[in-house]
């Protein structure tokens, strides 16, 4: 995916400058079909060969959120109980200010043009992940984009953020709820 083309005698700076993208919005499964990789190493020579094993690592990062959704959630307030359900099948995960472009050696900052969202459905899995002794059942299709770097309060700050719609056990109306991970290298 880079944006120009390697060529004999390029320097090692010139690759790392390399400015790369990826539509990571055009496919719907979550399996990237190319990928940039990146890495280094010390290379041994011996008879005229190159040998050596070099540590890869993609230039993007995957991101995917697996989560515990409780079955319900009571609230007590002033002697009085409230019962949340969630609406398990109308949960979404978005990424928000995912970044489609950046460079071999990092180092790159994206555009306005360069950001996007996305939106997907947060299911539950057969594969349940375990951490800690605890389950968690719901996932989605990874999300995927370059490295953002942010120190102070950013509006193009990259965030998960997952909706899950609540509602008063019994009744037909859902609140929905806003929960924001922030991701930053």
């Amino acid at each position: 995916n880079p944006t120009g083309n390697f060529t004999d005698g390029m320097t090692l700076e010139e690759v790392k400058n390399t400015v790369i993208s990826s539509d990571f919005t055009a496919n719907s499964s979550g399996i990237q079909d190319k990928f940039t990789m990146s890495g280094g190493g010390e290379i041994e020579w011996d008879s005229n060969a190159a040998y050596s094993t070099v540590p890869l690592y993609r230039c993007a990062a995957k991101v995917v959120v697996y989560s515990n959704i409780k079955e319900s959630v009571d609230e007590t307030s002033n002697n009085s109980t409230v019962t949340y359900t969630p609406n398990l099948s109308s949960m979404t995960i978005s990424l928000l200010n995912g970044v489609n472009k950046g460079k071999i050696g990092a180092g790159y900052t994206p555009a306005d043009a360069d950001y996007f969202s996305q939106q997907k459905t947060l299911q539950k899995t057969d594969s349940i992940i375990k951490y800690a002794g605890i389950e968690y059942p719901y996932t989605h299709v990874p999300f995927y984009s370059y490295p953002s770097s942010w120190k102070e309060v950013d509006p193009k700050e990259t965030v998960v953020e997952i909706c899950i719609p609540w509602t008063v056990k019994g009744e037909n109306r859902y609140i929905n709820t806003y929960y924001q991970l922030s991701i930053n290298t």
